[in-house]
């Protein structure tokens, strides 16, 4: 089965954007691969793109939804949402990184 990944620009600034990600399937490096394969790769990405002096990758995740065979032994994940706060993703975005290492 091919990698199928779907995404929404949410902001850009500079030669940069803020992406919202989601996966249909779940590769390895699914995210980073697709992304640097249509020439947008990830801030601070040494594999698949460039550091450009970035400690990390800018590879966030603010919300997890599983959807889970009701025979596997996680079934109980099933339906279940969890959310992160935005407002780090946001800061980095904006330059305002003074955690960054």
């Amino acid at each position: 089965m091919a990698c199928k990944t779907g995404y929404r620009v949410l902001d850009t600034k500079a030669n940069r954007a803020l992406l919202e990600v989601e996966l249909f399937t779940g590769r390895t490096h699914q995210i980073r691969a697709q992304l640097a394969g249509i020439g947008c790769p990830l801030a601070g990405d040494g594999k698949y793109g460039n550091t450009h002096g970035r400690y990390r990758q800018a590879l966030l995740s603010y919300k997890l939804i599983f959807h889970v065979p009701a025979d596997y032994t996680i079934a109980h994940l099933d339906g279940k949402v969890f959310t992160a706060d935005t407002r780090p993703i946001t800061q980095i975005f904006t330059g305002d990184d003074s955690n960054e290492r």
